[in-house]
C-alpha cells in the first residue's frame, strides 16, 4: 500500500493494528515513558491518547478514534509529514516529531484538579485565538508479506497550560 496518500478510513486501520494484537507478548507492545520508547509495563499504550483513558496533569487527548484518524491523515499531509514517510524504512523508527496542523478536531483535555475531561472542538480553538494544533507523533516502518507498513508508536495533541487556560475561557 502507498504510504503517500493515506485515507482517514486507512489510518484508523493502521491506528487500530499498531495498538497490537491480543496474541502479542507485552513486552513487544511498544510504549512511551519520558519520552522514550519502552516496553508495555512500564509506559502507555497509543489507546492511552484516547479520551476514556487514565488522566495525568494536563494530558490532551484526541475525543475519539475518528478524530485521532483524521488529525494523523492531515499530519502526514503535511512536507513534514510527506518527507517523513519518505524516510520510512522497515525496522527503523523515525525521531518524534510535532506537526501544527489546523485545529479542526475535537479534543480532551484533564487537568490533575480531578474535574474531568473537558471538550475543545474547532469553534473554542476559533474564540480562544488558537489556530494552530500541535500534535506530536512517532512512526515506525514494518516489513509485512514484502512490502512496507506504516506503524504509529504514538500520536497526540500537544498543548500548554496557557492554550488550555484560554480554551477553558472561551467555553
Amino acid at each position: 500500500m502507498p504510504l503517500n496518500n493515506l485515507t482517514a478510513a486507512q489510518l484508523k486501520l493502521i491506528l487500530q493494528t499498531s495498538e497490537g494484537f491480543p496474541a502479542q507478548h507485552e513486552s513487544s507492545k511498544a510504549m512511551i515513558k519520558a519520552g522514550n520508547l519502552s516496553p508495555s509495563r512500564v509506559g502507555h499504550s497509543l489507546g492511552s491518547h484516547l479520551r476514556g483513558a487514565g488522566a495525568v496533569s494536563l494530558k490532551t487527548k484526541f475525543a475519539n478514534l475518528d478524530e485521532m484518524a483524521r488529525a494523523l491523515e492531515a499530519v502526514l499531509r503535511t512536507p513534514i509529514g510527506q518527507a517523513t514517510l519518505r524516510r520510512l524504512r522497515p525496522g527503523l523508527r523515525e525521531p518524534a516529531l510535532t506537526v501544527d496542523i489546523p485545529p479542526q478536531f475535537t479534543i480532551s483535555a484533564v487537568a490533575d484538579s480531578g474535574g474531568g475531561a473537558t471538550t475543545f472542538g474547532p469553534r473554542e480553538f476559533g474564540a480562544a485565538g488558537i489556530h494552530r494544533l500541535p500534535c506530536t507523533l512517532i512512526l515506525e516502518g514494518r516489513e509485512r508479506a514484502g512490502s512496507l507498513h506504516l506503524h504509529v508508536q504514538t500520536f497526540f495533541p500537544k498543548l500548554d497550560a496557557g492554550q488550555l487556560e484560554k480554551l477553558l475561557a472561551a467555553k
